[in-house]
């Protein structure tokens, strides 16, 4: 009863305030900071952090596969994925991968700077650019980051759905005893 009463004493200035903050969102999506801000609160999500990082790196392998599979350039096929993944962290790694690989340095050793690629993925970057098989690596990495997003995916919904049921109840055992009382 307290809480409903707080509710619509309060209602209109907590509606303005969720207004405004989504006007705020909105108006600032596009600007380098909130970019980085909102990346990194993303990437420090508990379960769901890692699961967006394996998304984007999907999304960054299999474009990449497509280009390198079509003899795009390298360079070229860097600027195309930057402007397609969607994802800050990987944006501004490839506009220092593309500076760096321009100097003369390997994909390999530019992309070793970033924590978002993780040393598996770069280790078969290694080896792929040795043997000139950079497509065939880009698609088996895609693949992989795909299955292990669906598995994940699939965890998640399994545990979600009794918790779900417990707190459904709990919600419904609430509401009983208070109509009881």
């Amino acid at each position: 009863i307290n809480a409903s009463q707080f509710f619509t004493k309060y209602s209109g200035i907590f509606f303005l305030t969720i207004f405004l903050f989504f006007i705020v969102i909105y108006s600032q999506r596009k600007t380098q900071w909130f970019r980085h801000r909102s990346s990194s609160l993303l990437m420090k999500i508990p379960v769901f952090g890692e699961m967006i990082r394996k998304i984007y790196l999907a999304r960054f392998c299999h474009s990449m596969n497509l280009l390198i599979g079509a003899q795009t350039p390298l360079i070229n096929a860097i600027d195309l994925v930057k402007k397609m993944v969607g994802f800050y962290p990987i944006e501004s790694s490839l506009a220092v991968i593309q500076n760096d690989i321009l100097k003369g340095e390997s994909l390999f050793q530019s992309m070793a700077k970033f924590k978002i690629y993780n040393s598996r993925m770069l280790s078969l970057i290694k080896v792929a650019e040795e043997v000139n098989q950079l497509d065939v690596i880009f698609q088996k990495l895609a693949k992989q980051y795909n299955e292990e997003v669906e598995h994940q995916t699939s965890l998640i919904s399994s545990l979600i759905e009794p918790i779900m049921i417990i707190l459904l109840g709990l919600l419904v055992a609430v509401i009983l005893i208070a109509m009881y009382l």
